[in-house]
């Protein structure tokens, strides 16, 4: 279980990273079409 926990820290310290570094155009896009997505599931336009 702390195996689990592990790996899942460890990938949510990647997207932080990954996130908020200097991206790509590609990245960009990728970005925005998820937070659109996790925004319409929010309610949120």
């Amino acid at each position: 279980m702390a195996t689990l926990i592990m790996i899942l820290f460890w990938i949510a310290v990647g997207m932080i990273i990954g996130w908020n570094v200097a991206q790509p155009d590609w990245a960009k896009q990728a970005q925005d079409q998820v937070m659109g997505f996790i925004n319409k599931l929010a309610g949120k336009h």
